[in-house]
């Protein structure tokens, strides 16, 4: 189903079961479905929010929708560049979920800058001892700014080896791929199914 369409369920059930719904969805496809919405409803919804959620929403809902940044994942693991491999899994250990859910550790400076990206299997292959800013892949820089165009990124990617950055990639690619064959068929990027052929 197409984000125009989910947005128009959301906003005709209650309140309580559209937050529950909206609450349950990665950060950049909850901003998705509440930037379809009418200005009235999504404010209505968010302020039933929690407040951090909601902060997380309205940050990613100021991005153009065809930027980098419209499909950031706003919460991700970062390690600091000068801590050991057991300060890292000791990190990891009491934040189970980022250890579930990425493949991936994007490595900060202290001025919390991205600097590198650690793959959670080498990690856990190496010596305890070492420090994470020898294991990490630094060659990021120019793949991503949050103003750069998703898909220009999502070939930045690909090209340097990267499967995650804190942009949800997958989603950039099965967007363009489906607005390519669209494209192919005859019809236009933006449409849908549901679209009148007059």
């Amino acid at each position: 189903m197409n984000v125009s369409d989910s947005a128009e369920i959301i906003s005709e059930m209650r309140d309580a079961k559209a937050i529950k719904i909206l609450s349950s969805l990665a950060p950049d496809d909850a901003a998705d479905l509440l930037g379809e919405l009418e200005d009235d409803v999504r404010e209505r919804l968010m302020a039933k929010m929690p407040s951090q959620v909601a902060t997380t929403l309205r940050n990613l809902l100021t991005y153009d929708p065809n930027t980098a940044g419209d499909v950031m994942i706003p919460h991700v693991a970062t390690l600091k560049i000068d801590i050991t491999v057991n300060e890292a899994i000791e990190f990891l250990g009491k934040n189970k979920d980022f250890a579930e859910n990425f493949e991936s550790l994007y490595v900060v400076d202290d001025k919390m800058h991205l600097v590198g990206v650690l793959n959670i299997q080498k990690l856990l292959r190496t010596d305890p001892h070492s420090k994470i800013g020898g294991l990490m892949c630094s060659e990021i820089e120019d793949i991503c700014s949050l103003e750069q165009d998703r898909e220009t990124i999502a070939h930045m990617m690909a090209k340097n080896h990267f499967n995650t950055l804190p942009v949800d990639v997958i989603d950039i690619l099965r967007e363009e791929a489906r607005e390519d064959i669209q494209k192919l068929h005859g019809a236009g990027g933006d449409e849908s199914i549901h679209d009148s052929v007059s």
